[in-house]
Protein backbone atom coordinates (compact mmCIF):
# COMPACT_ATOMS: atom_id res chain seq x y z
CA UNK A 1 0.00 0.00 0.00
CA UNK A 2 2.65 2.56 1.08
CA UNK A 3 4.84 1.79 -2.12
CA UNK A 4 1.59 2.60 -4.40
CA UNK A 5 1.15 5.45 -2.75
CA UNK A 6 4.67 6.56 -2.78
CA UNK A 7 4.32 5.84 -6.29
CA UNK A 8 1.11 7.72 -7.35
CA UNK A 9 2.62 10.66 -5.36
CA UNK A 10 6.20 10.45 -7.46
CA UNK A 11 4.22 10.58 -10.64
CA UNK A 12 1.67 13.30 -9.77
CA UNK A 13 5.28 15.96 -8.88
CA UNK A 14 6.47 14.29 -11.95
CA UNK A 15 3.75 15.56 -13.92
CA UNK A 16 3.45 18.86 -12.00
CA UNK A 17 7.31 19.50 -13.13
CA UNK A 18 6.90 18.67 -16.73
CA UNK A 19 3.96 20.97 -17.16
CA UNK A 20 5.41 23.63 -14.47
CA UNK A 21 8.74 23.27 -16.91
CA UNK A 22 6.74 23.41 -20.34
CA UNK A 23 5.14 27.01 -19.37
CA UNK A 24 8.08 28.27 -18.06
CA UNK A 25 9.75 27.67 -21.53
CA UNK A 26 7.53 30.13 -22.96
CA UNK A 27 6.96 33.96 -22.23
CA UNK A 28 3.67 35.03 -21.22
CA UNK A 29 1.81 36.19 -24.24
CA UNK A 30 2.62 32.43 -25.62
CA UNK A 31 1.93 30.44 -22.78
CA UNK A 32 -1.66 32.17 -22.11
CA UNK A 33 -2.80 31.10 -25.41
CA UNK A 34 -1.12 27.95 -25.07
CA UNK A 35 -3.57 27.65 -21.50
CA UNK A 36 -6.24 28.78 -23.43
CA UNK A 37 -6.12 26.25 -26.00
CA UNK A 38 -5.64 23.20 -23.09
CA UNK A 39 -8.68 24.27 -21.47
CA UNK A 40 -11.00 25.40 -24.02
CA UNK A 41 -11.09 29.09 -23.15
CA UNK A 42 -11.93 31.56 -25.58
CA UNK A 43 -11.32 34.40 -23.27
CA UNK A 44 -7.30 33.11 -22.18
CA UNK A 45 -6.53 32.40 -26.00
CA UNK A 46 -7.60 35.94 -26.61
CA UNK A 47 -5.84 37.44 -23.27
CA UNK A 48 -3.15 39.21 -25.55
CA UNK A 49 -5.23 40.11 -29.02
CA UNK A 50 -5.31 43.25 -30.57
CA UNK A 51 -8.15 45.55 -31.24
CA UNK A 52 -8.69 43.50 -34.21
CA UNK A 53 -7.33 39.82 -34.62
CA UNK A 54 -7.18 38.04 -38.11
CA UNK A 55 -8.94 34.51 -37.30
CA UNK A 56 -9.61 31.27 -39.68
CA UNK A 57 -11.17 28.38 -37.78
CA UNK A 58 -11.02 25.24 -39.92
CA UNK A 59 -12.34 27.99 -42.87
CA UNK A 60 -11.37 30.98 -44.97
CA UNK A 61 -9.53 33.71 -42.79
CA UNK A 62 -11.06 37.30 -41.86
CA UNK A 63 -10.86 39.86 -39.76
CA UNK A 64 -12.71 40.47 -36.46
CA UNK A 65 -12.83 42.51 -33.90
CA UNK A 66 -12.73 40.83 -30.41
CA UNK A 67 -16.29 40.98 -29.54
CA UNK A 68 -17.17 39.49 -33.15
CA UNK A 69 -14.00 36.69 -32.27
CA UNK A 70 -14.49 35.33 -28.49
CA UNK A 71 -18.15 33.90 -29.46
CA UNK A 72 -16.61 32.41 -32.71
CA UNK A 73 -13.68 30.92 -30.86
CA UNK A 74 -16.23 29.99 -27.86
CA UNK A 75 -18.44 27.86 -30.66
CA UNK A 76 -15.19 26.32 -32.11
CA UNK A 77 -14.08 25.18 -28.25
CA UNK A 78 -17.74 23.86 -27.83
CA UNK A 79 -17.95 21.68 -31.41
CA UNK A 80 -14.14 20.49 -30.99
CA UNK A 81 -13.34 20.35 -27.61
CA UNK A 82 -9.39 20.01 -26.47
CA UNK A 83 -8.09 16.59 -25.43
CA UNK A 84 -4.53 17.74 -26.26
CA UNK A 85 -2.11 21.36 -27.02
CA UNK A 86 1.26 21.91 -27.69
CA UNK A 87 3.06 24.01 -29.94
CA UNK A 88 5.54 22.30 -32.34
CA UNK A 89 8.07 25.51 -33.79
CA UNK A 90 8.15 29.30 -32.76
CA UNK A 91 10.86 31.62 -34.40
CA UNK A 92 11.04 35.17 -33.11
CA UNK A 93 11.60 38.48 -34.62
CA UNK A 94 12.26 42.00 -33.44
CA UNK A 95 8.82 43.08 -33.48
CA UNK A 96 6.90 39.53 -34.80
CA UNK A 97 6.77 36.09 -33.08
CA UNK A 98 5.40 33.02 -34.79
CA UNK A 99 4.41 29.54 -33.83
CA UNK A 100 2.70 26.56 -34.97
CA UNK A 101 1.42 23.50 -32.95
CA UNK A 102 -1.07 21.02 -32.75
CA UNK A 103 -4.41 21.29 -31.15
CA UNK A 104 -6.10 17.34 -30.73
CA UNK A 105 -10.18 16.80 -30.44
CA UNK A 106 -11.82 14.99 -27.89
CA UNK A 107 -13.09 12.12 -27.99
CA UNK A 108 -12.05 11.10 -31.53
CA UNK A 109 -8.59 12.14 -31.38
CA UNK A 110 -8.52 14.44 -34.64
CA UNK A 111 -4.96 16.23 -34.74
CA UNK A 112 -5.42 20.12 -35.99
CA UNK A 113 -2.86 22.74 -36.78
CA UNK A 114 -3.04 26.21 -35.32
CA UNK A 115 -1.08 28.84 -36.54
CA UNK A 116 -0.67 32.02 -34.23
CA UNK A 117 1.12 35.49 -34.93
CA UNK A 118 2.10 38.06 -32.33
CA UNK A 119 3.10 41.59 -32.99
CA UNK A 120 5.31 44.00 -30.86
CA UNK A 121 3.41 46.87 -30.60
CA UNK A 122 4.29 49.56 -27.87
CA UNK A 123 6.56 47.38 -25.95
CA UNK A 124 3.61 44.82 -25.70
CA UNK A 125 3.18 41.38 -28.18
CA UNK A 126 -0.19 41.39 -29.47
CA UNK A 127 -2.25 38.38 -31.12
CA UNK A 128 -2.69 39.41 -34.58
CA UNK A 129 -3.24 36.16 -36.04
CA UNK A 130 -4.58 32.53 -35.40
CA UNK A 131 -5.33 30.17 -37.63
CA UNK A 132 -6.49 26.21 -36.83
CA UNK A 133 -6.90 23.91 -39.77
CA UNK A 134 -6.58 20.66 -40.92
Amino acid sequence: MRSSIAKCALATLLAACVAAETQAQHPAHVAVVDSGFVRGDARLVLTSAAASIEMALLGQSREYSLAQARPRLVQFFRQYPPQAFAWTTEEVGDADWYATGHYRVRPAGTLLRVYAHWQKLRGRWELATIHVFQ
